[in-house]
């Protein structure tokens, strides 16, 4: 993020940079050393990036209100979304109160819950949506629609730009898959079939963010990262791969899966190497061979102790749901509890062994259950 950036305050370095280690706390005194050395933009470590299976690791969230690392089991889910829902719900109150004068903070504050809303909801149908590119490639052609608005073809196709939205893009311009090819709101569903999950989730944080703004509310990025991250922390899995516990049609984490993915190659005992592929030309197998049992005996008699494999990679399609659908689709009673469809998600639950997490995001289990409260700064949670 640029340095002048307040938001890159309080967190941790993502990786050396200019002469600056991992894992520094990024304060005034570290960005004027950036600042020094000639550096426009810093790399910090965001609760959107974590790589943590589940929940968020401490240095991807940073220094809390009090300017220390939280604690593990801390509820960071709780207070990011106390920290976004409190001033939204007295704004709403305010612009109740005043009737909602037009053009006064009371009208801002009612056009930014209706944004907020969209943002979190994730409605199918946005009226105004922007149309985005299909794929990257050179814009070729533009045509007026034969009901009005433009037909645009980008790398081979077309797609249709609604009455009333401006063109962004010109004949010869080149451009890539999900960028906007209109003005309009852009709906991040769209985005994460085009750019991926984590272009989506920057898009919600940079637009929740700037909601808030517009009703004078600024509050640090990392508060929207951490209840983003819940959005688009949900994926489907498509094959069945060889040494998991997944299998097709699974609602899985995002941040498990993708984890997962980056960690397939390994090396281990031959019985270790049964059902995957060989990296590396072993014995008289050659690289890409899948070990069977029968092989294994064959490694073990030539005294070969270790073999170098790569598991079988999880197919996955990342969903991205607003806050009401998250709790049915992760099969968490307890989350489900404070929804619609309250009798259908008990009656599932108990008949296909839901569990809940008491240290997710989601903020109803960890209300309900309790045990940690009192335990934080100076007996407050």
């Amino acid at each position: 993020m640029p340095i002048n950036n307040p938001d890159a305050l309080d967190r941790y370095t993502a990786g050396d940079q200019k002469g600056i280690a991992h894992n520094s706390v990024v304060d005034s005194a570290l960005l004027s050393r950036f600042k020094k050395a000639g550096a426009h933009t810093i790399k910090v470590r965001s609760p959107l990036r974590c790589l943590r299976p589940k929940g968020t690791c401490a240095k991807c969230y940073g220094l809390d209100e009090h300017g220390h690392l939280p604690s593990i089991g801390d509820n960071i889910g709780v207070k990011a979304g106390q920290a976004i829902a409190e001033p939204l719900q007295q704004g709403i109150m305010n612009a109740f109160h005043t009737g909602g004068t037009a053009g006064g903070a009371s009208s801002r504050s009612a056009t930014g819950f209706t944004r907020v809303q969209q943002l979190m909801q994730l409605p199918k149908i946005v009226v105004g949506s922007a149309t985005l590119a299909p794929v990257d490639g050179k814009v070729t052609n533009i045509t007026k629609g034969l009901a009005g608005g433009y037909d645009v073809t980008v790398g081979g196709k077309t797609v249709h730009i609604a009455k009333g939205l401006k063109l962004k893009v010109a004949p010869g311009q080149t451009i890539l898959a999900g960028d906007p090819l209109s003005d309009g709101v852009i709906k991040p569903q769209d985005l994460v079939k085009l750019k991926g999950m984590h272009e989506a989730q920057s898009y919600i944080t940079s637009e929740l963010q700037e909601a808030y703004k517009g009703m004078g509310q600024n509050i640090h990025r990392k508060m929207f990262e951490t209840v983003v991250r819940s959005l688009g922390n949900t994926t489907k899995v498509v094959n069945n791969p060889r040494g998991s516990d997944f299998i097709p049609g699974d609602i899985a984490s995002y941040t498990v899966v993708e984890d997962y993915n980056k960690n397939l190659e390994f090396v281990g005992e031959p019985d270790k190497a049964i059902g995957h592929a060989l990296t590396k030309a072993t014995g008289d197998f050659k690289a890409g061979h899948v070990v069977t049992s029968k092989d294994a005996d064959i490694l073990k008699a030539k005294g070969i102790k270790e073999v170098h494999a790569k598991k079988e990679g999880i197919v996955h399609t990342p969903i991205l749901k607003g806050m009401s659908t998250l709790p049915i689709l992760r099969k968490d009673w307890m989350a489900a509890l404070g929804y619609r469809y309250l009798a259908k998600n008990i009656t599932e639950g108990a008949g296909q062994g839901w569990t809940t997490e008491l240290s997710s995001y989601h903020p109803i289990p960890a209300f309900a259950h309790g045990a940690t409260f009192g335990q934080g700064e100076e007996g407050k949670y």
